[in-house]
């Protein structure tokens, strides 16, 4: 009980201490506390702000691929007819050895955000959106076979 009592003795008000010793403590404490409030003032104002121009642009840095696959060649030239109208950006088309899967490699090129999600929400229709890391395009290129390189969507519209 006497540790105790020597442990919590700080947190505990002494008898002696009076209400100008309890003021001064109050103002040491909120010392820096107006340069802190300051500081907060100034990132709920740049939080608030409405984005520059610059960061209203709605495409990326790097250009953006998805991949898709498809059952058949069929499917791939169905939906090339219905993006070839809409869609001009670099596309290739690969065909998986091993499933026999084609896969279409889609960039987003010049299209904004919106525009290309629009475009691979229409592919999904007719086939299946596939994860893309990074290394997705090398291993495409080194495990599966060039069909179509560049304007795969064109040259199937036209079939």
């Amino acid at each position: 009980p006497e540790e105790l009592d020597t442990r919590f003795s700080r947190f505990a008000p002494t008898p002696s201490q009076g209400t100008d010793s309890k003021k001064s403590n109050v103002l040491e404490k909120l010392e820096g506390a107006e340069e802190l409030l300051n500081i907060l003032d100034k990132v709920k104002h740049a939080v608030a702000q409405p984005p520059s121009a610059s960061e209203e642009d709605p495409r990326p840095a790097r250009p953006s691929v998805r991949l898709f696959s498809f059952g058949s060649l069929d499917c791939v030239i169905e939906a090339a007819q219905l993006l070839k109208p809409m869609y001009h950006g670099s596309n290739t088309l690969y065909k998986d050895p091993k499933t026999g899967f084609y896969v279409l490699a889609l960039t987003q090129a010049d299209l904004s955000v919106t525009d290309f999600h629009r475009i691979c929400n229409m592919l999904t229709e007719y086939g299946s959106l596939e994860k893309a890391a990074s290394a997705s395009l090398a291993y495409l290129e080194e495990h599966c076979e060039l069909i179509i390189p560049g304007s795969a969507i064109e040259k199937l519209a036209a079939i």
